[in-house]
C-alpha cells in the first residue's frame, strides 16, 4: 500500500522534505528556528506539489509554526521543529493526493488546493511513476470529453506537438510543473 501511495506523490518530494527539515536542524545550532526561516524554505515545498506560486502562503506557514511552537516563544526548539516538520509534511502530501487542504490554526484560516495540474495528475499518470509519457498524455486528454470521440487521430496530433513544447528538458516526460504548463496552454487557448 506504500508504495501505491509514494507513486502518487511528485518525484523527490518526500526526499525535498527530509532534506530541507535536516538543513533547518543543522542550521538550528542555538536550539531555535524562526518564522523567517521557515518562510524562505518552505514555500517551494508547496509548489513542488502544485500549489500556484501566486497563493500567499505566509498565513499557512505562520499558522502552523505558531501551532507549533507549543513554548510560545516565537521560535521553535528541536522538538517543535520536529512537530512542525511532520504538520508541513502531511498537508503536503494531501495536496500532493488532490485533496484540498482547509482549517483553522488559531486565527490564520488556512485553504490550500492543489493547482489544475495537481487535480488532474492522478488521472493522466497511469502508471504512477511521477512522470507523464506521451501515452498517458494522448489517453488522459482522449479520455476527458465524449466530444473527442471519432477525432482521436486529430487530438493525439495536437497532444504530441503541445507535449513537445511543453517538455522544456527534452526528455520525452512531463514533470507535474511541465504538465501545469501544458494545462494552461489549453486552459487559455495559447495553442490554437
Amino acid at each position: 500500500e506504500f508504495s501505491i501511495f509514494v507513486a502518487h506523490l511528485p518525484p523527490g518530494l518526500l526526499e525535498d522534505i527530509s532534506a530541507t527539515f535536516s538543513r533547518l536542524r543543522e542550521k538550528n545550532e542555538h536550539g531555535k528556528t524562526f518564522l523567517d526561516d521557515l518562510l524562505k524554505v518552505i514555500p517551494p515545498l508547496f509548489y513542488k506539489v502544485g500549489v500556484e506560486p501566486t497563493t500567499p502562503l505566509e498565513g499557512a506557514v505562520s499558522g502552523l509554526f505558531y501551532q507549533a511552537d507549543v513554548i510560545i516563544d516565537g521560535s521553535l526548539n528541536l522538538n517543535e521543529l520536529d512537530y512542525f516538520h511532520f504538520m508541513i509534511r502531511d498537508v503536503l502530501i494531501s495536496i500532493a493526493l488532490g485533496k484540498p487542504f482547509s482549517g483553522a490554526l488559531g486565527s490564520t484560516k488556512i485553504e490550500l488546493a492543489p493547482s489544475l495540474a495537481g487535480r488532474f495528475w492522478p488521472r493522466f499518470d497511469i502508471n504512477m511513476d511521477g512522470r507523464l509519457d506521451l501515452r498517458e498524455a494522448t489517453d488522459g486528454f482522449t479520455s476527458m470529453s465524449p466530444r473527442v470521440a471519432g477525432i482521436e487521430p486529430v487530438c493525439a496530433k495536437f497532444v504530441r506537438k503541445l507535449f513537445a513544447a511543453v517538455d522544456t528538458n527534452g526528455d520525452g516526460t512531463l514533470s507535474l510543473w511541465e504538465f501545469d504548463r501544458m494545462l494552461d496552454t489549453v486552459e487559455q487557448g495559447k495553442f490554437f
